[in-house]
């Protein structure tokens, strides 16, 4: 059997890019990640420049930060900032996950605003 992700993502020239117009943020890209059971992946954030912001809507699974694992079941959310290595484990089939990635000049200090 072979195991998968499904993402949709929404990138593009349907959002506003940086030097267009001057904002604290700017969104990146936002899509759905869908994981069958059992399936992991790793993202080096060296590649990395936005926050990201995503919430569980459906199964169960892990996201790793900092080599400490966090569990996101239906209703959860979590983010990661700019650099920051993280991977993702799927606990469940279906394991659903909407988020949204965005940068500029105070992307990271909006969010560490909200003290999480």
């Amino acid at each position: 059997m072979q195991r998968e992700l499904r993402v949709e993502t929404h990138k593009g020239s349907g959002f506003l890019m940086q030097n267009q117009i001057h904002l604290p943020l700017y969104i990146v890209d936002a899509g759905t990640s869908v994981f069958q059971n059992d399936v992991s992946c790793s993202t080096d954030g060296i590649f990395k420049d936005f926050v990201e912001i995503m919430w569980c809507t459906k199964g169960c699974g892990e996201v790793i930060l900092q080599e400490k694992k966090w569990k996101l079941c239906e209703n959860d959310n979590f983010f990661y900032l700019p650099l920051e290595d993280h991977s993702f484990h799927s606990l469940s089939d279906d394991w659903t996950l909407y988020w949204v990635c965005f940068n500029g000049p105070l992307a990271e200090a909006i969010m560490c605003s909200y003290h999480y």
